[in-house]
């Protein structure tokens, strides 16, 4: 029997790591336990001969007791660990029994998630579902990217300098050089930051600054896997620096349109890890101010992830099995399946940061000579879009006409272009509100086109895609 034993500085990387000791088929019980004045939650392997010794043993009153217990730890868990309760969602309420398996897929991390590009020259970092900004279990110089920051150290007493080269290998990006000092104090290392991604474009790629000195002996001792446990190379400051720059810059430079931080490029093991636990405790916190609220809180069962990329996509999925930042749906659609949903006029008062929430937009009036006109349908997603970032899905009303659906998508386009962190996706089941939206998009589009022409300073507008190929699977 394994037990993993969590404490205040165990990161969900290392509980993904130790449930890999974990039989396939044994099942997982919690419970709290309380040492040395410590508080810490045991995640208990429970194999099939302690299964069939409680079967018979115990009655069934004493193992639904167990399961309780169990499920209360888990929901401490989540409780106590942002990250945690993300990846659980609602599944830590609603589920009594899990498998080490099935525990092992629900804290799966995007950290794992890295394809080789067509050339098999480099591996492509999926967008990040929050906010544009991912984790790379993996070294700068392995991933495809438009620009890659690098650190050099420099004396102590000169300043700030940064340079830029393309390099051309395998593929053409722009290299940031940014000068740091060997012991870069929080402001030196928020300025370094701002620096680099301000003068980034597309997607940008970098390694925390390393500001925890390690001896040269332990380094070779890790790399030679001689050393035990794990030693820590940058402090939870200078992470947290890193994440407030990011996301300082996003909101200034719009050209920057992802940002990914490698973390491979030291030896500390867990460094993807505590990044994760520390961007999650972030958002926890975007959500409780000024908005301390669960009302409205969507997390789907097995859902796909939304397309990441910044723009406009076309899903032939439902909206109800996509996880995104936002999910827009008509208000009796929310009503007529029980949803629980915060209403589009009290949107504005959400932090941008925050995720996993269900949005009904009012269609009762859709039809109505007074708030039904396209220009009010228009503006209304407007209002919607504009305090969002991330990951937005949208189901329109099925019942809005040629007009409304083309103002809607004029509304869309916009935001996206004023946005670059935003990426939108409708997604519908229904044929035929499939071919509606594919004309209101092609009329948006070529709307567009017509005002661009004949403004003679404006470039070019792209052609129209081929529809034929507009609709995908997420």
């Amino acid at each position: 029997m394994t037990d993993i034993y969590i404490r205040a500085n165990t990161t969900t990387d290392d509980i993904r790591r130790q449930l890999s000791d974990f039989g396939w088929f044994s099942q997982v019980e919690a419970r709290v336990e309380q040492k040395a004045q410590e508080n810490f939650i045991v995640l208990h392997e429970v194999k099939l001969g302690e299964r069939l010794r409680r079967f018979v043993l115990q009655s069934r009153e004493q193992r639904d007791e167990s399961l309780q217990k169990s499920r209360g730890a888990l929901n401490a868990l989540a409780d106590r660990r942002p990250r945690l309760s993300e990846l659980f969602g609602k599944s830590v309420q609603h589920k009594h029994v899990w498998t080490a398996n099935e525990l092992r897929k629900v804290l799966t991390s995007p950290l794992s998630q890295l394809g080789l590009d067509k050339t098999h020259k480099g591996l492509i970092v999926p967008a990040a579902e929050n906010d544009q900004v991912g984790i790379a279990n993996t070294k700068i110089a392995d991933i495809v990217a438009d620009a890659k920051v690098i650190w050099n150290l420099k004396p102590a007493e000169v300043t700030v300098a940064m340079k830029q080269r393309t390099v051309n290998a395998p593929q053409t990006y722009k290299e940031l050089a940014v000068a740091v000092s060997s012991k870069p104090t929080p402001d030196e290392m928020r300025t370094a930051y701002r620096d680099a991604l301000s003068n980034a474009t597309g997607h940008v790629v970098l390694a925390p600054i390393q500001d925890i000195e390690v001896s040269g002996n332990i380094i070779i001792e890790t790399q030679n896997g001689l050393h035990q446990g794990d030693i820590q190379c940058c402090s939870d400051e200078s992470l947290t620096v890193l994440l407030e720059a990011i996301d300082e810059v996003k909101q200034k430079n719009t050209m920057l349109t992802a940002v990914t931080i490698a973390t491979k490029e030291y030896v500390e093991k867990g460094l993807a890890g505590r990044i994760e636990d520390l961007q999650a405790a972030r958002r926890l916190k975007a959500e409780e101010s000024p908005v301390k609220s669960e009302r409205g809180r969507f997390y789907p069962t097995h859902g796909r992830q939304a397309p990441g990329i910044a723009g406009i996509h076309f899903l032939t999925n439902s909206p109800f099995e996509l996880q995104a930042s936002r999910t827009i749906v008509p208000l009796s659609l929310a009503q007529s399946k029980g949803y629980a949903y915060v209403n589009e006029r009290d949107v504005t008062a959400l932090p941008q940061l925050d995720r996993g929430r269900l949005i009904a937009f009012g269609d009762r009036l859709i039809d109505q000579v007074n708030g039904g006109g396209p220009e009010d349908f228009g503006e209304r997603f407007s209002q919607l879009l504009q305090n969002m970032a991330g990951t937005v899905v949208i189901y329109p009303p099925p019942l809005a006409n040629e007009e409304q659906l083309q103002a809607m998508m004029s509304a869309v386009i916009d935001a996206c272009d004023t946005n670059r962190l935003l990426s939108v996706s409708f997604a519908t089941e229904a044929v035929n509100q499939r071919d509606a939206l594919t004309e209101a998009y092609a009329a948006a589009k070529e709307a567009r086109q017509g005002a661009q022409e004949l403004d003679i300073d404006a470039d070019p507008e792209e052609a129209i895609i081929d529809v034929a190929k507009l609709w995908k699977k997420a």
